[in-house]
């Protein structure tokens, strides 16, 4: 099963919808609050989850410093009506 690692400013509504649908996602605010974003991609990548975040940042810190990270997914929903948001990422999730 796919883990997932919720960054500290990632919805918390989105993050209960996709528990509810089944999926292992922990929030980083549980386990670093206010950890920084190499902390907080150093975690998922130590506990094996896929960064789930709105931060573009985080894929940055991928490439140009080359960070260890399993992956890194960028949710952009905010356009999306609020309640249609988590729906949407566990369509995604799912059919990916």
């Amino acid at each position: 099963m796919i883990r997932f690692l919720a960054d500290e400013c990632f919805s918390g509504k989105i993050v209960r919808t996709l528990c509810d649908a089944g999926f292992d996602v922990v929030r980083s605010v549980d386990n670093c609050p206010s950890g920084n974003a190499e902390t907080v991609l150093g975690l998922a990548y130590a506990q094996e989850r896929i960064l789930l975040t709105e931060d573009y940042d985080f894929g940055e810190l991928c490439i140009r410093p080359g960070l260890p990270a399993h992956s890194v997914g960028i949710v952009s929903v905010k356009s999306l009506p609020t309640v249609e948001q988590g729906a949407r990422v566990v369509a995604c999730l799912t059919e990916w």
